[in-house]
């Protein structure tokens, strides 16, 4: 799945969609990410985004979890601050790959 600078791909399993409070009621993600989203942008930084979250489903839940919750973030730097090792793959052109295929 491509990201465009800067953007932020999130990954969740059910166990935090699902997580519920006292009253039956599931946690809420999509608004407590809109609501992190809208006070401060820059919470879409992976680690910060993670925590929120995590914290989030254990406030939400009281701190009971009834199932295993994984929260995952990744975020694609800006072009400016790209790593080293995003060029294109040992012998990626040799295989036949094109430049967008041969990107790791």
């Amino acid at each position: 799945m491509p990201l465009a600078p800067e953007e932020t791909l999130l990954l969740v399993t059910d166990g935090v969609t699902e997580a519920r409070n006292r009253k039956g009621g599931f946690y809420d993600l999509q608004g407590d990410v809109a609501a992190a989203m809208a006070a401060d942008p820059g919470c879409a930084v992976p680690r910060l985004l993670v925590r929120r979250i995590r914290e989030g489903v254990l406030r939400h839940s009281g701190r009971r979890l009834t199932d295993d919750t994984t929260i995952y973030a990744v975020r694609r730097l800006p072009e400016s601050e790209e790593s080293p090792g995003t060029g294109p793959l040992p012998g990626a052109r040799e295989r036949g790959l094109s430049e967008k295929e041969g990107y790791f």
